[in-house]
């Protein structure tokens, strides 16, 4: 028996007494297909797949199973998947590697370059881009969409039914167009049919058709209402483009109890460095402890000054060469929930960070460093974190593949002011994988064995506080087949020509 066969055999074995899966975070590739391997590779050792580029997907979530005979993983918790540059985020989702169709549950968030959409639930293929979802909002600024149901049939077309469309941001708008129908295309326009033109719960006018053209963006918008806490307020959105590259828009907001907020939003492009966002906000609250400023105030005026600082930006270095920057600062823990309701929603705590990213031939490599600037918030920082990951890859010409990761980091644990505790440690870590895809008969069958190792230089255990490793070993086989069929038609397909199927 030859060295191959014997690792083989003990691979197999080992799969089958010790499934050991250690509880933490799981973080997987899910990418159906084998890396690294030709067509005829694949076929010379039994393999009689027709195989096609594999299209990169990671999924991570508190909790994750994989059941090998439908080829479906299944993720619940914190669950988010990252296709590219499309990421869906939800607290269930049921995977189909081969199709790469996902079914989404509770909390669903897709955040796309060409759209972006909240729903209850969803279905969604992220080779196509398209799907359907129930309870349906997207964002396409200034316009807002919602909808019962909402079905993208392509890359820029989406129908919904029963649905509306508004230029006010808020959850229930104050006036909105009401359809049966509408079909959006975005960027191009919005055809409506059976439209209803609402001003609160109220519809004031009737049209069978309408269309708007989403093109050309309002320069002027407003949005007028009401809360318990704010009173009547006014929200006005101003837009100038400078130029080409340089779009500005004006924020002027009244609230009936709180005063005036003054801001901008800056979106910019460079020819040569990238592009971002840069945005502003202030208010003077004069929060006055009447229903209305003329009644009689029970308690002196309370004033509070809140602001917040923001800036994005994204180089596209070269074509394996990314850097991001975000820069995002904060007077206090209240500006975002009382005044920008839906930014809280996506990310009640928004961090400042600079992460760079570079393709390699066999994986990636990133640095990244987060560094806490709103003290009023607990963080990580990471000063820096260095990440090496290696894709499924051969292993010389041995038939065995390695997948690895490895992490560097400086760690700083900071809790919120006024206290200065902060607990520092440096964590090295290695994870790696080695398996063995094989056929065995007329089943497809993948061992594989790993484990991982981490260091840290400090931790919370008073009996071994420095200099402690942790090292976990796991082990599994991914097993499965399928069954062709082969049908001759005599007299072809209906008359289409097509004098074979495969089933």
């Amino acid at each position: 028996m030859s060295l191959k066969n014997i690792v083989l055999f003990f691979l197999v074995a080992v799969a089958g007494v010790c499934f050991y899966v250690p509880p933490a975070r799981a973080q997987w590739d899910v990418t159906d297909g084998q890396q690294g391997k030709t067509v005829d590779d694949l076929k010379d050792k039994g393999f009689d797949l027709k195989m096609e580029p594999a299209k990169q997907v990671e999924m991570q979530a508190d909790q994750v199973e994989y059941d090998s005979g439908s080829n479906v993983a299944t993720a619940k918790g914190n669950v988010v998947i990252t296709s590219g540059t499309t990421i869906l985020k939800a607290d269930e989702v049921a995977l189909d590697r081969a199709k790469q169709d996902a079914t989404a549950k509770g909390k669903v968030f897709i955040d796309a370059p060409e759209f972006k959409v909240d729903a209850d639930a969803g279905k969604f293929n992220f080779v196509e881009k398209t799907g359907s979802f129930t309870n349906a909002y997207i964002a396409n600024d200034p316009f807002n969409v919602g909808g019962q149901k909402l079905a993208k049939v392509s890359d820029n077309h989406m129908v919904l039914e029963h649905g509306y469309m508004t230029t006010c941001d808020h959850d229930v708008p104050h006036f909105r167009l009401g359809a049966r129908k509408m079909d959006v295309w975005a960027g191009d326009k919005a055809v409506a049919r059976g439209v209803k033109i609402f001003v609160g719960p109220v519809p004031v006018m009737y049209l069978p058709r309408f269309t708007q053209d989403l093109k050309d963006k309002p320069w002027f918008t407003f949005v007028p209402g009401a809360k318990k806490d704010l009173g009547f307020f006014l929200l006005t959105r101003s837009r100038l483009k400078l130029n080409e590259n340089v779009t500005t828009t004006l924020v002027l907001d009244a609230y009936e109890r709180q005063g005036f907020g003054l801001g901008t939003e800056t979106k910019y492009k460079t020819r040569r460095y990238g592009g971002g966002l840069l945005r502003t906000y202030f208010i003077n609250e004069r929060q006055i402890a009447a229903k209305h400023p003329w009644q009689m105030k029970t308690e002196p005026t309370i004033q509070n000054e809140r602001y917040r600082l923001e800036w994005r930006h994204k180089w596209d270095i070269d074509n394996r060469t990314t850097a991001v920057w975000q820069y995002y600062r904060l007077s206090d823990n209240i500006l975002l929930k009382k005044y920008f309701e839906r930014e809280f929603r996506l990310e009640p705590n928004p961090t400042t960070y600079f992460l760079l990213t570079k393709g390699l031939p066999t994986g990636s490599l990133s640095v990244r460093v987060d560094r806490r600037v709103n003290r009023f918030v607990s963080a990580v920082d990471r000063t820096p974190e260095i990440n090496y990951t290696i894709s499924s890859q051969p292993i010389s010409d041995s038939g065995f593949y390695l997948k690895s990761n490895n992490t560097a980091s400086n760690l700083v644990s900071r809790v919120p002011s006024p206290s200065e505790d902060r607990r520092k440690t440096i964590r090295l870590g290695t994870d790696n994988e080695i398996s063995y895809p094989a056929k065995l008969g007329f089943v497809n069958v993948t061992p594989r064995v790993g484990g991982d190792l981490t260091y840290y230089s400090r931790t919370n255990d008073a009996r071994r506080p420095t200099d402690i490793l942790r090292a976990t070993f796991k082990t599994g086989a991914d097993l499965s087949t399928r069954f062709i069929k082969s049908i001759n038609l005599q007299r072809g397909l209906f008359g289409s020509g097509i004098t074979r199927l495969r089933h």
